[in-house]
C-alpha cells in the first residue's frame, strides 16, 4: 500500500493531528511515544536509512490543472481557496491562462528519498477531555491523520506549456513532440520515458519545436543550485535537470514530504474508541469529485479574465449563433459576471461542507444552476437540476449528527458557459474612427495586462443625450402645433414652415450628435486623466498636449456651427417671412433661446474641462518632483545595498579561510597526538625488551650452534628445498614482504579482496584515483599489469593500470590518504612512491597478497571499512595484515 504523503513545511511536527483532505494542521501531540525520560523528538522517532537512494521519474502530457494537483501530492481544497496553483518548492502560481491555451502540457517530476523518519510503533492516541470521538469538534481538533514520518530527500517539478503558431499543424506537431519523448504504446499515451543520459533537443527536436512557443515553470526542493545560472531554462536544460537531480540531492537533502497515517490504523485509538459512537472522517470517496470542483473553480476563474476583457472593450466582440449566445450588452455582461462570482463562492462552500462532512457525497450528487437574468435563465432552465430557488446553497448544520445539508444540485459546471460566450470580431479593414482597439484574446501575454471593469452605472452613456432628446421632442411637438394654428396661411407659408421644421429639426439632429461625439470625448478624456496619474511623464506631455488641441477644435467647431445656424435662420427669417411670419418671429426667437441654453450647457461644460486641465498640469508636475525623489532614493538605497552586500562577500570569504585554517590545524594536531603516543608506547615497549635481550643473546648463541649442526645433517633436504624455491621464482635471500614470483612479471591481472567481491578500479575521478568496484572481468577499469626490472629480492614492482597506462602510488607517507592514479614521469611522484613490495600477510598466508609501498614500506594499500557497495575507497594504512589489506591476485594473460 503506497504512502500518504503532504508537502513539508516547518510547522510541522511528529504526532501532530493532521487534516488529509485540507491539508491543516491540527492539534500538536495527537500522538505520543511513551519513554521514561523527556518528550522530545529524538525519543519519539526511529530513522530508517537506506543504503542506496529510492528514485521515481516521471514525465508525462497533462490535459487538466487537477493532474498536476495530483502528481505534486498538493491538497485541492487548499488550491481552491488560494485561488491558484502552487507547486512543491516555490511560492509563485502555475498561469493557469496559459496552460489553457497550450496545445500540450508536460510535466516533468523527480522524487528523491534519501532517508526516512517515522514514529516509533508503540505510539499512544492522546484524547483530550470533553471532546467525544464522535463529534464535530474532534474532527477540527484533531483531523483525520496524524503526521508519523517525515521523507528527506528532493521534489524537482518542471512544466512546459507548449503552443504552436502555425494553427494549421497542431495536431502533426503535437503528435511529433510525442514522438520525440518516447511514447510509450499507442500514439495518444500520454506516458514518457524520461532518459538521464540523452536530451531532448539531442534526438533531433530542433525540426519539431520550429513554429511553436513554450512557457516553462520550474521549481525544486533539495539538491541546492541545480543549474548553472547563466543557462537559461529549456526542454533541454530541464531534462538534464532532472537527470542529475539525484545526485544533487545526495550531496544537499531536505525535508520534502510527511508522512501521514490514519487514526483507525493505531491500536490505542481503537481501542479508546471501541466503547464508543465514534465515525473517523473517510475522503477516499470524495476526491475524484473533489477534483472536478477544482478544474471548474480554474474554469471559472479564467472565464471572469475572459468576460472582463469583453466588458473593457465590448465593441472588439459579437455574440455566437444560437438563441442560448450571450450577447455583449453591459447589462448581460455584469449578469455573467455577477453569476460566475456566486458559483466560485458555492464551490469554496461545497468544499467547506465536504471536509466537515464527506459523506454528504452519497446522500446527494449532481451539478445544478443559479439565478440569472432573462437571457442566462433561458440556458440555466435547460440544465439539470435547475431550480430558481436554489440560487444560493442551503447549509445547515446538525450538531449532534454533525452532518450538513448542502444542495450540490445548485452547482453548475464551467464548460456549460463556454459555447455561448461572445467571441472576438474578425478583423475590419475600414474600422470606425470612434472604435476602441480591441483587446486579445485570454492568454498568457494578454491576461497580464487586464482593465479593471467600468462602473455598474447603466444610464452612464446615456443620460445626457436622454435630456438633449427630450427637449429636442417637446420643441418639436410645440412647433407641430403652432403650426397647424396657421394652417388658414397660404401654401407658400406652409411650405416655408415645413422647411423652417426640417431645418430645425437637422440642426437639433447635428447638435445631438455633436452632444454625444463630447460625451465621448469627456470618457476619453477621463481615461487620459487615469493615465496621467500613473506617473508616465512623457505620456503626460503628449496627453496634455492632445487635450488642449481637442478642447480647442470643440469650441471652434460648437462656436462656429451655431454662429452658423444663428446666421442662417436669421437671414431666412428676415428674407423670407419678415411680413407674413411675424408671430412665427417669436416662435423662432423661443427655439433660438433653447438652443443657446444647449450652447450654454456645453460652454460650461467645456469650462470644467479647461479647469479639470489645469488640475492635471499641475498634478502632473507635482508627480514629476516626486518621482525624482524617488528615483534619488532609490538610487541611494541601491549604492548602500551594494556596499552591504560587498563588505558581506568580503567577510564570508575571510569566515572560509578562517574555517579552513582551523580544520587543517586540527588534523594536524590529531595526526602529530597520534605519532607522538605511538611513539611513547614503543620508548616503553623498548625499555621493557631491552632488559631481557642480554639473557637472550647468550640463549640465541647456544641455540644457533644446534641449529648448525642440524642444518648439516639434512644438505639433501636442503637441494630439493632450494628447487621448489627456483621453481617458484624464489632464493634463499628472498623476502617474505616481496615474495611475489618473478614469473608474474609482465602479466595482466585482476587484484580482488576475497571477502566482499571487490576488485581494485582505477576509474574514480575521471581516472585520478582507485577506490573497489564489484567485480567485472569485462571492466577495462579493473584491470592491472604487474612489471619487475628483475628477479632480486629487494627489487619492487609496479602496478599499472592496462587501459590508461597510469601508475598506482601514494602521494605522501601518511596514512588515510586514497590510492592515485598518475602517468610514469609525473614530477608528483616521489622517489619509489610508485613501486610495491608484493608478499605474503599472515591472515591468508597461502592465497592472498598485501601491497606494501616501497618509499613508504610500513603503508599498504587496503579498503575502509564497509559493505560490497561500489565505489569503496582504497586507502593508505599502516600494514597490520588486516583482512582489508590481503588481496588476490588473479592472473588473465
Amino acid at each position: 500500500m503506497s504512502l500518504t504523503l503532504a508537502p513539508y513545511n516547518d510547522a510541522m511536527r511528529i504526532g501532530q493531528g493532521f487534516n488529509s483532505y485540507t491539508h491543516e494542521i491540527c492539534i500538536d501531540g495527537a500522538v505520543v511515544v511513551d519513554t521514561d525520560g523527556a518528550h522530545n523528538e529524538n525519543t519519539q522517532v526511529r530513522t530508517i536509512e537506506k543504503p542506496s537512494q529510492v528514485v521515481s521519474y516521471s514525465a508525462r502530457a497533462v490535459e487538466k490543472l487537477s493532474d498536476i494537483i495530483q502528481t505534486m501530492n498538493v491538497s485541492y481544497p487548499h488550491s481552491i481557496k488560494k485561488g491558484s496553483v502552487t507547486v512543491s518548492g516555490s511560492n509563485s502560481a502555475v498561469d493557469e491562462a496559459t496552460f489553457k491555451s497550450a496545445d500540450i502540457n508536460i510535466i516533468v517530476t523527480v522524487k528523491v528519498t534519501n532517508q526516512t523518519t517515522l514514529i516509533k510503533n508503540n505510539a499512544r492516541f492522546v484524547p483530550m477531555k470533553g471532546i467525544d470521538c464522535a463529534s464535530q469538534a474532534f474532527n477540527e481538533s484533531y483531523g483525520d491523520s496524524y503526521i508519523s514520518g517525515f521523507i528527506e530527500g528532493g521534489e524537482f517539478t518542471g512544466i512546459i506549456s507548449i503552443k504552436v503558431i502555425d494553427r494549421s499543424n497542431v495536431d502533426l506537431t503535437v503528435k511529433k513532440i510525442k514522438a520525440k519523448l518516447d511514447a510509450k504504446g499507442s500514439s495518444t499515451a500520454t506516458e514518457f520515458t524520461l532518459n538521464s543520459y540523452d536530451s531532448f533537443s539531442s534526438r533531433g527536436s530542433a525540426s519539431v519545436m520550429e513554429n511553436t512557443e513554450s512557457h516553462i515553470h520550474v521549481s525544486w526542493m533539495g539538491g541546492g543550485q541545480i543549474k548553472n545560472e547563466n543557462t537559461p531554462w529549456d526542454i533541454d536544460s530541464i531534462f538534464k535537470a532532472a537527470a542529475a537531480f539525484p545526485q544533487r540531492v545526495s550531496e544537499r537533502p531536505q525535508l520534502t514530504w510527511a508522512i501521514l497515517t490514519k487514526y483507525k490504523s493505531n491500536r490505542s485509538f481503537i481501542e479508546w474508541t471501541s466503547s464508543k459512537p465514534a465515525k473517523t472522517l473517510e475522503y477516499d470517496q470524495v476526491s475524484s469529485y473533489t477534483a472536478e470542483l477544482f478544474d471548474s473553480y480554474m474554469d471559472y476563474k479564467i472565464l471572469l479574465k475572459y468576460v472582463q476583457l469583453i466588458i473593457d472593450d465590448p465593441d472588439s466582440y459579437e455574440a455566437v449563433d444560437g438563441e442560448d449566445a450571450l450577447d455583449t450588452s453591459i447589462d448581460t455582461l455584469l449578469g455573467v459576471r455577477l453569476a460566475f462570482r456566486k458559483e466560485q463562492g458555492k464551490i469554496i462552500e461545497a468544499i467547506s461542507v465536504l471536509s466537515r462532512d464527506p459523506g454528504i457525497l452519497s446522500r446527494q450528487a449532481g451539478w445544478g444552476s443559479g439565478r440569472a437574468n432573462k437571457v442566462l435563465n433561458r440556458i440555466l432552465s435547460k440544465t439539470a437540476g435547475y431550480n430558481s430557488e436554489k440560487s444560493k446553497p442551503t447549509l445547515q448544520k446538525d450538531s449532534e449528527h454533525a452532518q450538513e445539508d448542502f444542495d450540490f444540485s445548485a452547482l453548475i459546471p464551467a464548460e456549460l458557459w463556454r459555447k455561448w460566450m461572445p467571441v472576438p470580431k474578425l478583423a475590419s479593414s475600414t474600422p470606425s474612427h470612434n472604435t476602441v482597439p480591441a483587446t486579445s484574446n485570454p492568454s498568457a501575454n494578454g491576461l497580464s495586462s487586464l482593465a479593471p471593469p467600468p462602473s455598474d452605472d447603466r444610464d452612464w452613456r446615456s443620460k445626457d443625450a436622454s435630456i438633449l432628446q427630450a427637449k429636442l421632442d417637446a420643441l418639436t411637438k410645440d412647433m407641430a402645433l403652432k403650426t397647424e394654428t396657421h394652417a388658414g396661411q397660404s401654401k407658400r407659408f406652409q411650405d416655408e414652415i415645413e422647411k423652417l421644421k426640417g431645418e430645425s429639426a437637422s440642426s437639433l439632429e447635428a447638435l445631438k450628435s455633436k452632444h454625444n461625439e463630447d460625451l465621448e470625448d469627456i470618457k476619453k478624456k477621463q481615461a487620459d486623466s487615469e493615465t496621467l496619474r500613473a506617473g508616465d511623464e512623457k505620456k503626460v506631455q503628449e496627453t496634455l498636449q492632445r487635450l488642449e488641441k481637442e478642447k480647442q477644435e470643440a469650441v471652434d467647431a460648437a462656436k462656429k456651427e451655431m454662429q452658423t445656424l444663428m446666421d442662417n435662420s436669421q437671414t431666412q427669417m428676415r428674407n423670407e417671412k419678415e411680413a407674413a411670419l411675424a408671430q412665427l418671429t417669436k416662435e423662432k426667437d423661443d427655439s433660438y433661446k433653447s438652443l443657446k441654453e444647449m450652447y450654454e450647457t456645453l460652454k460650461k461644460k467645456l469650462s470644467d474641462l479647461t479647469l479639470a486641465d489645469a488640475t492635471l498640469a499641475t498634478d502632473s508636475k507635482a508627480l514629476a518632483a516626486e518621482k525624482i525623489s524617488l528615483t534619488t532614493e532609490l538610487s541611494e538605497k541601491k549604492s548602500a545595498y551594494n556596499t552591504l552586500q560587498a563588505q558581506y562577500d568580503t567577510l564570508k570569504k575571510e569566515r572560509d579561510s578562517l574555517t579552513t585554517q582551523l580544520s587543517e590545524k586540527n588534523s594536524a594536531n590529531s595526526i602529530l597526538k597520534g605519532q607522538y603516543d605511538t611513539l611513547q608506547k614503543e620508548r616503553d615497549s623498548l625499555v621493557v625488551k631491552g632488559t631481557t635481550l642480554a639473557g637472550e643473546v647468550t640463549t640465541l648463541k647456544n641455540e644457533k650452534t644446534k641449529l648448525e649442526q642440524t642444518v648439516q645433517l639434512d644438505v639433501g633436504a636442503k637441494s630439493k628445498m632450494e628447487k621448489v624455491m627456483s621453481w617458484a621464482g624464489l632464493s634463499a635471500n628472498s623476502r617474505m614482504d616481496n615474495c611475489l614470483p618473478y614469473s608474474y612479471s609482465g602479466w595482466t591481472v585482476m587484484i580482488m579482496m576475497p571477502h566482499s567481491k571487490m576488485a581494485l578500479n582505477a576509474n574514480n575521478d575521471h581516472h585520478s584515483m582507485a577506490h573497489a568496484w564489484a567485480f567485472d572481468m569485462d571492466n577495462d577499469d579493473e584491470i592491472f599489469k604487474l612489471e619487475k626490472a628483475n628477479s632480486h629480492p629487494d627489487t619492487p614492482w609496479t602496478i599499472t593500470h592496462k587501459k590508461t597506462g597510469n601508475l598506482l602510488l601514494f602521494l605522501n607517507g601518511s596514512p588515510d590518504w586514497q590510492v592515485r592514479c598518475r602517468a610514469n614521469g609525473d614530477s608528483g611522484i616521489v622517489g619509489k612512491a610508485a613501486h610495491w613490495f608484493i608478499g605474503r600477510g599472515s591472515s591468508d598466508s597461502n592465497t592472498t597478497w598485501v601491497l606494501r609501498n616501497a618509499e613508504w614500506p610500513s603503508l599498504c594499500i587496503q579498503l575502509v571499512h564497509g559493505w560490497a557497495e561500489n565505489g569503496r575507497m582504497t586507502k593508505s594504512f599502516e600494514c597490520t595484515n588486516a583482512g582489508d589489506a590481503n588481496w588476490v591476485i588473479i592472473p588473465l594473460d
